[in-house]
Order: structure tokens, then sequence, then C-alpha cells
């Protein structure tokens, strides 16, 4: 009996990191499915809007995840880490429009 409730104890414990690891790997294939020009210029949205501090690369990670995480706190949306269609609009446009005061421009890199 005691051997019933800490497997219980266990799955009780468990429940909130599957449901976190759940959201994480969804966004992280949703992610790793953008070619990587798209991968980079989404972090670029992020750190525009003001919600990431890293140099853009093409693998997702727990910053990138936090990052989208603190960009739905700041618009009062449930914190998932996985963007929905109007929260991926949101951010086009609020880091868009930072991106366009920025003046920059595509450089290729050899």
């Amino acid at each position: 009996m005691r051997a019933f409730f800490i497997v219980i104890f266990a799955f009780i414990l468990a429940g909130p990191v599957w449901s976190e690891d759940r959201w994480f790997r969804a966004s992280e294939q949703a992610f790793m499915e953008l070619d990587p020009e798209a991968r980079q210029f989404f972090q670029l949205l992020l750190t525009a809007a003001g919600h990431l501090e890293a140099v853009p690369n093409v693998n997702y990670n727990s910053r990138i995840h936090a990052a989208i995480k603190r960009f739905q706190r700041d618009w009062g949306e449930q914190q998932t880490g996985f963007l929905t269609e109007a929260q991926i609009e949101r951010l086009i446009a609020v880091g868009g429009a930072v991106l366009d005061g920025w003046d920059l421009q595509a450089v290729r890199h050899p």
C-alpha cells in the first residue's frame, strides 16, 4: 500500500513537469520546422520586442522558450511558450515596428 502512494505521489509531482515539457516540445517542433533564416528572424523579433537577449541561432533552447513566455505574460496571455497565430501576428507587428526603426539591412555571410 505504501508503494502505491509513493507511485501516486510521484505522478502528482511529475504532472507539472510533463505539462511544461509538452509545451516545450511542441514549441521546439514548430520552431524546427521553420527554415534557418526564419528561425533567426523569429529570434530577432523577440529581441526587438524586448524579450530575448541572445545572439540568434538555428536551435531551440530554454532561453527562447522563456522569452516566448515573457512575451505572452506581457500581453496577458497564458504562458505556454507555444505561440498562437494571433500571438505570432502581434510579435511581428511589435517587433517589426522596432526593426523598421533600426534600419537594418540583410547581409549575406560568405
